[in-house]
């Protein structure tokens, strides 16, 4: 994805959600019925909390976003 290689780490069959790292940082991707919802991460960078990007928080965000879209019938 964005001409960086990823390798798979963690794979959640029933939410059909996975995570993904590289050096520096990472991504999550959540799939409904008909869309993908993809969300990157950097150590080096800040949220809008002014605390450090990590795994967690992006999960977190990919898996809520993939479930509002699926109780959309998405």
């Amino acid at each position: 994805m964005g001409g960086q290689k990823f390798m798979l780490t963690f794979k959640e069959d029933e939410q059909a959600i996975c995570q993904l790292t590289r050096a520096g940082g990472g991504a999550c991707v959540g799939k409904t019925n008909t869309a993908v919802v993809i969300g990157f991460w950097k150590k080096e960078k800040v949220d809008s909390n002014g605390r450090a990007q990590n795994m967690d928080d992006c999960f977190r965000l990919v898996k809520e976003m993939t479930d509002y879209l699926i109780e959309q019938g998405f």
